[in-house]
């Protein structure tokens, strides 16, 4: 068959269709040019599960007033300076944020030791000879060495939320202290005398010989509530300002137990003395806690710091000692430069 030939009018058709149909595509270009183009925004940061974990150790000075050696007051001694170290760890998960989880133990101890001399103590030796319920008055000289070992460790549990303050974060603190005090002294000596009924008698015709041993411990147990805030500030650069503080009521048994002996006869063997003193005294008490410490750190890179501080943990009234024959109560503050180094993962 033979094709038919294209008709005038049909051509037509056929170019005015090819030209509104570019027409309409050109118009849709222009038209798709003049509307505002949509922004897309960045993805947020994924918030990451966050360790922190710090490890810090320093010194510690004289932690308070100075503890007598013995019931019947032979000498004084100074706890002296000390040391004390810590470890603790801040937890943030990503769910959680602001809030943390954090805990800490510290542990620290002063020591010290010194001789002691003590003249006129009065003694009553038993003279069985002159019969079942006789004495004799006898005035001694004491002279020996002491020693003190004072030990303080504590644990902190805390539930925190951060915020803004200032230029720099903070997070406030609220949690659980459990602290203990424990003091222990003891002394070791000799006693030598002479056997009359008054110590400004100059002769003495029947010598006294003997020894004395003291052991006491005084101590503290406690826990309570503690409202406390950590913060950091940035300086310049890496350098940055970190502070923290914290309060807290202590509740628990306060304590102490002494004893001594006193052996002594005179050299003659006709009289002698055997004697034991003993102190047991407890009761529960409330234990005001204050603690601070601020320093200057140095980040060396985004994981990893260097801090160096002085720090200040006070607690009032914490210990029963013997003080002049009697006992009273003794704060205890324990302060000093520390050094702390602080990493940071997110796991």
């Amino acid at each position: 068959m033979k094709s038919r030939p294209m008709r005038p009018a049909s051509k037509a058709t056929l170019l005015v269709s090819a030209s509104v149909i570019a027409l309409a595509v050109a118009c849709s270009s222009l038209s798709a040019a003049d509307l505002p183009r949509l922004l897309t925004k960045a993805p947020a940061p994924v918030v990451q599960d966050q360790w922190t974990w710090w490890a810090e150790g320093g010194l510690t000075g004289r932690p308070g007033a100075d503890p007598q050696i013995g019931l019947v007051l032979l000498g004084i001694l100074n706890p002296g300076p000390g040391w004390e170290g810590a470890i603790g760890f801040d937890y943030k998960r990503a769910v959680w944020a602001p809030y943390h989880i954090s805990m800490q133990f510290r542990f620290g101890e002063n020591k010290d030791s010194t001789s002691f001399s003590r003249s006129g103590i009065p003694l009553t030796l038993f003279t069985p000879h002159l019969g079942p319920n006789s004495t004799t008055p006898a005035f001694v000289n004491a002279a020996g060495t002491g020693s003190l070992k004072e030990d303080h460790w504590l644990v902190d549990f805390a539930v925190g939320r951060e915020f803004a303050l200032g230029s720099g974060m903070a997070q406030g603190k609220l949690g659980i202290r459990v602290a203990e005090i424990t003091s222990d002294t003891t002394g070791n000596g000799l006693l030598a005398g002479c056997l009359r009924s008054n110590v400004s008698i100059a002769a003495c015709s029947t010598p006294v010989a003997g020894n004395v041993s003291f052991q006491s411990r005084s101590r503290f147990l406690g826990f309570g509530p503690r409202l406390g805030i950590d913060g950091s500030h940035p300086i310049a650069g890496s350098w940055v300002f970190d502070y923290l503080g914290g309060v807290a009521v202590l509740f628990g048994q306060r304590s102490m137990q002494a004893t001594q002996l006193l052996k002594a006869a005179a050299t003659s063997g006709f009289f002698a003395l055997n004697n034991a003193s003993a102190l047991d005294i407890s009761s529960f008490v409330a234990v005001f806690n204050l603690d601070a410490q601020a320093g200057i750190s140095y980040w060396f890179n985004r994981n990893f710091k260097l801090s160096a501080s002085y720090r200040f943990d006070g607690y009032w009234g914490a210990l029963r000692v013997i003080d002049n024959g009697g006992v009273v109560n003794q704060n205890r503050f324990y302060y000093g430069p520390m050094f702390r180094a602080t990493a940071y993962f997110s796991p």
